[in-house]
């Protein structure tokens, strides 16, 4: 089945096109050569999730235990820079 990976590489979004078989997990993905390479590059702190959705085990199963379906996009989010709400708060000032 068909699934996608998005993530930024400097500065730039990426979205790559993977074939996994059915029943993998996000995890199997992580594991795949090309996938680890890119896990490589990331210079910093990052979280992953499935379709903007955050894989933490609290509201979303954790990676090792999340069944991908076909089409779903899985996402490195790395950390904000800015906090959005002090960010507002200077603006307004």
């Amino acid at each position: 089945m068909k699934i996608f990976l998005s993530y930024i590489n400097h500065s730039k979004t990426h979205l790559k096109e993977f074939e996994v078989a059915e029943g993998s997990t996000v995890q199997d993905l992580l594991e795949h050569n090309e996938v680890r390479h890119l896990v490589k590059q990331q210079n910093h702190d990052y979280k992953i999730g499935v379709n903007g959705e955050i894989l933490d085990g609290k509201f979303f199963p954790k990676p090792d235990k999340y069944r991908l379906n076909e089409g779903e996009r899985i996402e490195f989010y790395m950390p904000l820079k800015v906090d959005p709400k002090e960010n507002r708060k200077k603006r307004s000032r």
